[in-house]
């Protein structure tokens, strides 16, 4: 491969961990949104229900950013020179 290329790659990778950091962000911003509307509820199932949803979603992106610190470190542990 080219070095180009690899350069490429390596900044396509930092670019989606940036990318999936805002998302982590924006999904904890949405859970602890969630919460606390959730602590207003009189329901107690309905809003565990509430949170839920919010919950997964944040714990998706977490694992989705894992996932791309881990490929950009897999990526960095080769020596392309």
């Amino acid at each position: 491969m080219k070095y180009s290329t690899l350069s490429y790659l390596h900044n396509l990778l930092i670019r989606d961990i940036t990318v999936r950091r805002s998302a982590l962000e924006l999904t904890k911003s949405a859970y602890n949104k969630k919460v606390d509307e959730a602590d207003g509820m009189s329901n107690r199932k309905e809003a565990e229900k509430h949170v839920a949803a919010s919950k997964a979603h944040y714990d998706a992106a977490r694992e989705d950013l894992c996932r791309a610190e881990q490929a950009f470190a897999d990526f960095n542990e080769h020596d392309f020179r």
